[in-house]
């Protein structure tokens, strides 16, 4: 066969052979943590170099809103509780993308996140709108019924203000602001 023929040169030899095509567990666990390590610095240090009030605020509505969230769904009994967590984290990421597009001053990725951030966000409230009502659900083996979750009316809330204020600084402060940098020549 083509291609699988053993290598006769090392085969009857004791040399050692070459094993660099195998993969090291560790290593590649390593790799991954530095992967994520730089990640996650980069957020940081994108998220503290944001001096806007208004964004920041937004920021911090989110995440409130995220931990409230998770918080509630954890306790609720979903089975699938870190579902939701994750899906906090994917519109968080999203809604930096946005301003992060907004400090770059790239108006067509900038216009491109803003409609992902309201169609997104949009979307997450109707599914955790959908939550709030009692249903039967499948839980440890066996149908039970769950209770309201009315505790997802305060993420609801704070998403639907995050998206408020996304549509809000899209149309006009961010353009009154790009403005305002213009006319005092800082832009």
């Amino acid at each position: 066969m083509l291609g699988m023929e053993p290598n006769n040169e090392n085969s009857n030899s004791n040399q050692p052979q070459d094993n660099s095509y195998k993969h090291d567990p560790v290593q590649e666990a390593r790799e991954i943590v530095d992967f994520t390590t730089r990640k996650v610095r980069n957020a940081r240090d994108f998220v503290n170099s944001i001096h806007s009030p208004y964004l920041g605020g937004m920021l911090a509505i989110y995440l409130i809103a995220a931990v409230w969230g998770s918080w509630t769904v954890f306790l609720s009994a979903f089975r699938d509780w870190y579902m939701y967590s994750a899906m906090f984290l994917v519109s968080f990421a999203f809604l930096l993308l946005y301003i992060k597009a907004h400090y770059q001053r790239k108006p067509i990725i900038k216009a491109v996140t803003f409609v992902a951030n309201v169609g997104l966000h949009s979307y997450w409230i109707w599914v955790l709108y959908d939550r709030i009502p009692a249903r039967r659900v499948w839980y440890h083996s066996d149908v039970v019924q769950r209770p309201e979750v009315s505790g997802l009316w305060g993420p609801i809330t704070l998403v639907g203000l995050v998206v408020i204020g996304v549509i809000a600084h899209y149309l006009v402060i961010g353009r009154v602001w790009d403005r305002a940098e213009m006319v005092s020549g800082t832009k």
